[in-house]
C-alpha cells in the first residue's frame, strides 16, 4: 500500500519512533549511570522501537530468509546512530567548554 494511502499509520509510526528516541535521551541526566550504559540504553530502546515499526510499515525491506541482510542493516543503523550521537556530544562538549570559560572570566572579573 502506498504511503499516501496509509498516511495515518505512517504518521503514528513516525511519532512513536520519535517519542522512543527522544524520550530515552533523559537517561543522560542521571550522573550515577556510566556513560556506556546510557548510550546502550538509548540505542537499544530507540532501535528496538524503530525496527519493528519500520519493518511493519515497510520503511525498510525485511527478508527473514536473509539474516545477513538484517545484520548489515543493524550495523549501518548503529553507524548512523554513533555518528549522530558523536556530533551532538561534540557540540554539547564544546558548548560546555565555552560556558565554563565565560564563567571563569566572570569569576576573575568579580575577584578584581
Amino acid at each position: 500500500m502506498p504511503i499516501v494511502q496509509n498516511f495515518a499509520a505512517q504518521a503514528i509510526g513516525a511519532m512513536l519512533t520519535g517519542i522512543a528516541c527522544a524520550s530515552t535521551s533523559v537517561i543522560y541526566q542521571f550522573e550515577k549511570i556510566p556513560m556506556r550504559y546510557k548510550i546502550l540504553f538509548h540505542f537499544v530502546i530507540g532501535m528496538g522501537t524503530y525496527y519493528p515499526i519500520a519493518i511493519h510499515l515497510k520503511w525498510i525491506p525485511f527478508y527473514p530468509e536473509k539474516i545477513g541482510y538484517t545484520v548489515v542493516q543493524i550495523l549501518i543503523a548503529f553507524g548512523i546512530f554513533a555518528a549522530i550521537w558523536l556530533i551532538f556530544f561534540l557540540f554539547e562538549y564544546i558548548e560546555a567548554k565555552n560556558i565554563n570559560q565565560k564563567l571563569k572570566e566572570l569569576e576573575k572579573d568579580d575577584l578584581k
